[in-house]
């Protein structure tokens, strides 16, 4: 793995479960917080790749299959809209 990206991993701790990063415990309002600032980031790169995107598909109108049209529409369908 990159040494940028952390390396998640789970391991046992007494009687149940840990999560681990680079093999660190971590508390879980620690994974939480994580996970959260993660979704906040994949939501804003989509919506910023969605108007890209968009943008594109629009100089493109007479080409409904082209590239453009179908990124635009992978992105909405990760963002869970039709």
């Amino acid at each position: 793995m990159s040494d940028d990206i952390p390396e998640w991993t789970e391991g046992v701790c007494g009687d149940g479960a840990a999560i681990l990063r680079d093999g660190e415990m971590v508390p879980i309002e620690d994974v939480v917080a994580a996970l959260n600032r993660a979704e906040a980031v994949r939501s804003a790169a989509l919506e910023e790749a969605a108007q890209v995107a968009d943008i594109e598909a629009a100089t493109d109108k007479y080409a409904t299959d082209s590239q453009a049209h179908r990124i635009a529409a992978a992105i909405r369908a990760l963002k869970g809209e039709k």
